[in-house]
This record gives C-alpha cells, sequence and structure tokens, in this order.
C-alpha cells in the first residue's frame, strides 16, 4: 500500500489532470518513432504507461523527453474516453496523466482514468448550470429536440447545454430546423426533468461537444443539481 503522503499527490493528480482536461475538452499525447510515448510501469513489472497531459503546452514542454522525433498529438476527450483508453485496457496499459519527468508520478488504470473524467465532466455541467442559473436545450413547435441515445439504442435522450453557443453550434447541423431555448435551472429541474423522466427518457450533458460522453437518468441530474443549489438563509 502506498503511504498516506503518496496516495494523497496521486490522487491530487488524478483530479488535476481531470480538471483541466474536461475543462479543455482534450488531451494530448506524444507519437515518436516507436509510436506513443510510453514508459516501463516502475509499480506494476512487465507492463507499459503511457503518458498524457491535459495542456498542449505541457505536451510540448515535455515531448523531447518522451520521445525521439515527436509529435504532440491533440484528441478530443470524447475520443480518448471512447476509443483510446479501452485500446490501453485491450493491451493491458497503464496511464501516466500530466507526467513531468519526476521520479514519483503516479499511474492509473484506464478505467480509473475514465470514471474520473466521467465524475468531473458530470460536476463541471452541474456547477455551471446552477452558477449560470440556466441551461439551454433545442425545439421546435412540436418540442424538444432528443438524440438517439448512445448507452442504449432503443432509448433517446434531451441533449442539454450550460451556455447558448453550444447549443447554438449544433443548430448548424442536423438540427438547422431547430430553435435554441433557455431554461431557468429551477425550472429545469422542477418541471423539464420530470417531463423527460414520465416520457421515459434520459438527458445527454453537452452533447456533441467532444467533451465526456455523459447520459444520466433525469432523476439522477436532478439529484445532482440540486447539490450545486445556494443553501437559502434562514433569518
Amino acid at each position: 500500500m502506498l503511504p498516506r503522503s503518496v496516495d494523497c499527490e496521486a490522487s491530487s493528480i488524478g483530479d488535476g489532470f481531470a480538471r483541466k482536461a474536461v475543462a479543455m475538452r482534450k488531451v494530448w499525447t506524444v507519437s515518436g518513432a516507436d509510436g506513443l510515448a510510453r514508459l516501463p510501469s516502475r509499480n506494476r513489472p512487465g507492463r507499459d504507461a503511457m503518458l498524457c497531459w491535459s495542456s498542449g503546452e505541457a505536451a510540448e514542454r515535455f515531448a523531447l523527453r518522451a520521445a525521439r522525433n515527436p509529435r504532440v498529438n491533440p484528441i478530443m476527450l470524447a475520443q480518448f474516453i471512447s476509443d483510446v483508453l479501452p485500446k490501453l485496457r485491450a493491451l493491458n496499459r497503464l496511464v501516466l496523466p500530466d507526467w513531468s519527468g519526476e521520479p514519483f508520478h503516479p499511474e492509473f488504470e484506464p478505467g480509473q482514468v475514465a470514471l474520473r473524467l466521467k465524475s468531473e465532466g458530470i460536476a463541471q455541467f452541474c456547477a455551471a448550470a446552477m452558477e449560470r442559473r440556466r441551461v439551454f436545450i433545442l425545439e421546435d413547435d412540436i418540442g424538444p429536440a432528443f438524440a438517439a441515445s448512445q448507452v442504449n439504442p432503443d432509448k433517446l435522450a434531451l441533449p442539454i447545454w450550460t451556455s447558448a453557443e453550444d447549443a447554438e453550434f449544433q443548430v448548424r447541423g442536423f438540427w438547422s430546423e431547430m430553435a435554441v431555448s433557455e431554461i431557468p435551472s429551477v425550472q429545469f429541474i422542477e418541471k423539464t426533468l420530470p417531463f423527460v423522466a414520465g416520457i421515459g427518457r434520459g438527458v445527454s450533458l453537452d452533447h456533441g461537444l467532444g467533451g465526456v460522453p455523459t447520459e444520466l437518468s433525469p432523476l439522477d441530474l436532478s439529484a445532482r443539481l440540486m447539490r450545486f443549489m445556494p443553501q437559502r438563509r434562514i433569518a
């Protein structure tokens, strides 16, 4: 078992990586003459750990130490979660997030990284929704726009965004005939989410933006949003 101070440092590095990667919606890797940059694991003999960073600047800074003839590769977070991490798991490799060349650097299983990213993605969405006091959906005269669920192909999910710009970006494509609608967060919790739950559909957070692909049940999202609601002072 790792000493408590080392375990805390590992947790801090993992949380920091997830926080920045979710905010940027990207992860950076380095590839060279021998493929993606990786190092032999210090703690798990016989396994390699892939290097990755939550900022392009950091990846550029350590690229020459990470690989021969290095090339920095930006990867959308959605692809990193749905494609890169499963491949690492299949290859029995680990992840070295925000590698800095220090003698000690925590290694994570790909599944651990995916869970951290998903948890952070939900937290950032909920915090933004309650801080801005509004969310955005697409709708027309018939009602809200729904998308095919990525989790269950037989179900639909309501796409939701925390900024008007992100919602408007979606209108340029498949939903070109839809309009962006703003919903106050309290109304969204009290009316919209119960409606979506009542018709047996899910919700898709920041849908189609290349970030953490996350779908929740309406009741789950409602409970999470409530945790970020400012507490009313009692006179």
